[in-house]
């Protein structure tokens, strides 16, 4: 494996964990980011230093915050790609809506991408979110128990949180016991890693003879 250094001296990659509401997504991305030792932006992570700073009311505020927050990760997405420093982001990226900007900075910043996209079955993300919204398991900004009748509209299928952008795909059941996976994704994730930062380092060395 090599050292993250090296990561920061050639390759630019991002490992994008995504996925519908409830799907674990923040549990697995702070496992990778603790093994991989790579910095980790959250939505929920922004969002909530956002209600923090701003305060908190109602279901549309949310939303409106959710809006800066995406603003605010890819501003930072982009200062660590022209750093080109390793990271990891989290989200429920929509593929209609955060596809066009991941071209945008793809463009800029051309990126080796690792998409890990988290999924269980319809029933227990449901089970999950009442829990969440019955025992105010998150920040109170999110209004999650006025969210729970529309939990159901929008669409569970991880092809909906896929960013049409390339790169690997990692599709990721975090249904009962997904803790005893992460050692293996966490390998994957590696591999993958070496592969591309031994690619770049090699056509380094041949553009130099």
């Amino acid at each position: 494996m090599f050292p993250l250094y090296n990561i920061r001296m050639v390759a630019r990659l991002i490992v994008v964990v995504t996925g519908p509401p409830c799907a674990g997504k923040t549990t697995l991305a702070k496992r990778l980011a603790e093994q991989l030792e790579l910095p980790l932006l959250t939505k929920d992570g922004v969002k909530e230093l956002l209600f923090d700073s701003l305060g908190w009311k109602d279901r549309e505020w949310s939303k409106q915050l959710s809006n800066a927050t995406y603003a605010v990760m890819y501003h930072f997405a982009e200062m660590l790609l022209a750093a080109r420093i390793a990271f990891i982001l989290e989200s429920n990226f929509r593929t209609e809506q955060a596809t066009p900007r991941f071209l945008e900075l793809q463009t800029s910043y051309p990126f080796n991408l690792l998409q890990v996209v988290c999924n269980t079955a319809p029933a227990t993300l449901l089970a999950r979110y009442r829990f969440r919204a019955e025992t105010s398991e998150r920040h109170p900004g999110h209004v999650d128990q006025d969210y729970l009748y529309e939990f159901q509209t929008p669409p569970l299928d991880s092809d909906h949180y896929t960013l049409g952008v390339g790169g690997k795909v990692i599709r990721f059941d975090t249904g009962e016991n997904f803790q005893g996976n992460v050692e293996a994704l966490v390998k994957e994730i590696q591999e993958w890693r070496g592969t591309i930062v031994q690619t770049d380092l090699e056509e380094i060395h041949s553009s130099r003879k």
